[in-house]
């Protein structure tokens, strides 16, 4: 796939498209859509983030959220709306970099895991849209940083990454 960026932002978050957050360096949000050779889109930047390094991202109808990410870890969720524009969600009760989201259905997000500067956690929160609101929902098994996640059947399976001590994490 070659990558062909744009200054064009007027993008909407469609389906068949692949979205990529947490480039080092970057405070852009990159939209590939899988069905048109070369049509790779840079969203607006993410206002007042230095930049989305180890960001985390899920697309809930049609609505992008971003979440923490850069150095030191953030606390800050942003979405990317149909009207092209970021706005602030409210901030994540744990502050968190490296971490993975996933979504169940399409009124809640999830973020699992990452490193909060000191850290790898293991806690887990539910960011539901209808109500712009954060809330725990219970924890891992153990604390991982840069793993993956899926969801299959209205479950979320984290695979891989680090423990608190570094070390490669096999479990799911």
């Amino acid at each position: 796939l070659q990558l062909v960026f744009s200054d064009e932002i007027k993008v909407k978050v469609e389906e068949n498209s692949l979205i990529i957050v947490g480039l080092r360096g970057s405070r852009g949000v990159l939209r590939i859509n899988l069905r048109r050779e070369n049509d790779v889109k840079e969203l607006e930047k993410i206002p007042g983030t230095g930049d989305t390094h180890a960001s985390a991202g899920c697309v809930l109808d049609k609505t992008l959220y971003v979440t923490g990410g850069c150095w030191p870890a953030s606390k800050a969720t942003y979405k990317w709306s149909s009207v092209n524009r970021w706005s602030r969600c409210e901030d994540m009760k744990t502050e968190r970099l490296s971490h993975c989201a996933a979504c169940v259905d399409i009124t809640a997000m999830y973020v699992l895991g990452g490193w909060d500067d000191r850290t790898a956690l293991s806690s887990v929160e539910r960011f539901d849209i209808r109500t712009n609101s954060w809330s725990a929902a219970g924890d891992l098994c153990q604390a991982v940083y840069d793993a993956a996640c899926i969801t299959s059947n209205k479950l979320i399976y984290a695979f891989g990454g680090g423990n608190k001590d570094g070390q490669p994490v096999s479990d799911v």
